[in-house]
């Protein structure tokens, strides 16, 4: 007897319809995905999203009619759902819609370029990206369900740390422009932060995040001292390693850890043992485990560790896996982190 499969419903939106056909033949054999519409540019994707219900809509940025971001405005108002951007274009003025469609509810972002250069991974990319966005939750707007246990030696300001790292995935645009946003703007400690997406419109993500957190946020260099940069937010380059090295950013290519490069763990192994940094690392969203070893190596050396908690994940994957191997001093919904963070460090 065949076992009944939950599948994901999947509305394509693009004014492509070779890139509709595409999407279309290499979703056909997924069990588990189901094409319940498609759309060819905003203004139907609204209607069919109302009507048709779908789980996940895979959505152009630039389209006739409406285009992808203010489509996600008007959906995550009538009939949320889980929104991934699929775009191809360089320009600044596209990438802003990108990450302001990501602001107003999208989730996450799949390079269609890839298409073209590398059709196996985009393929693979596609796939995981919308199993991974069928997770998503519809976050409660209540304040609850935390885990807020932990000693309360740890609620005092007495311990000195210096350095924050943040590790993100899916979801993690959003949710990191979020906890950003509410920290003091002559933070007193640098800011290190790994998060993984598609290089769709990287180039531009400093830019757009330090406009939402009104934070001073650059990609880290080969070379920086960390301590020359109190205040800042040095995020990882796309397809780089970042480790900390005494008090020097070090930034290097090899294999991919935990299938990423950039790896969370890469550089909170490199924070575990550092005798020059005392740190405070999140865990934030994201499928898999990557950065759970890491955060565990960091709890295990006298680093303080923090994990986002399920309600409030995009997916809840790697800080499951945290905190199944104990490596988190708490948990805390995505609105409670920073407010913790300032509480035990003082800054």
């Amino acid at each position: 007897m065949t076992e009944n499969i939950q599948k994901i419903k999947l509305l394509v939106v693009d004014d492509s319809l070779s890139i509709r056909k595409l999407v279309y033949k290499t979703l056909e054999g997924e069990a588990d995905i189901e094409i319940i519409g498609e759309a060819k540019d905003g203004k139907e994707a609204v209607i069919k999203a109302r009507t048709l219900m779908p789980d996940v809509i895979l959505m152009d940025i630039i389209m006739p009619n409406l285009d992808g971001l203010q489509a996600t405005k008007y959906i995550m108002q009538t009939a949320p759902s889980a929104i991934i951007l699929h775009s191809a274009s360089k320009e600044a003025e596209v990438q802003y819609k990108i990450w302001d469609a990501i602001s107003a509810g999208a989730l996450d972002t799949i390079n269609k370029e890839t298409s073209q250069t590398n059709l196996n991974k985009w393929k693979h990319q596609l796939k995981m990206t919308i199993r991974a966005a069928a997770r998503m939750k519809k976050f409660s707007t209540a304040r609850e369900r935390s885990e807020t246990k932990e000693p309360s030696a740890f609620r005092k300001k007495n311990r000195k740390y210096n350095l924050l790292a943040f590790g993100v995935s899916t979801g993690g645009p959003a949710i990191i422009s979020k906890i950003l946003k509410s920290f003091p703007k002559k933070c007193s400690v640098p800011i290190l932060l790994v998060i993984h997406m598609s290089s769709t419109g990287t180039d531009m993500f400093p830019e757009w995040l330090a406009k939402k957190s009104g934070l001073d946020v650059q990609f880290a260099q080969n070379g920086m001292n960390i301590f020359d940069h109190k205040g800042n937010v040095l995020l990882a380059p796309h397809n780089q390693h970042i480790e900390v090295d005494n008090q020097i950013i070090r930034l290097f290519q090899s294999k991919p850890v935990n299938f990423c490069m950039p790896s969370i763990d890469v550089l909170f192994f490199s924070l575990a043992e550092n005798v020059y940094v005392k740190p405070v690392a999140v865990l934030l969203s994201g499928m898999g485990n990557d950065g759970a070893k890491g955060l565990k190596h960091i709890h295990d050396n006298g680093g303080y560790t923090i994990c986002q908690d399920e309600s409030t994940s995009a997916v809840f994957g790697m800080p499951k896996a945290a905190i199944e191997s104990q490596a988190a001093n708490i948990v805390l919904a995505d609105y409670k982190i920073t407010e913790h963070i300032l509480s035990i460090t003082g800054l």
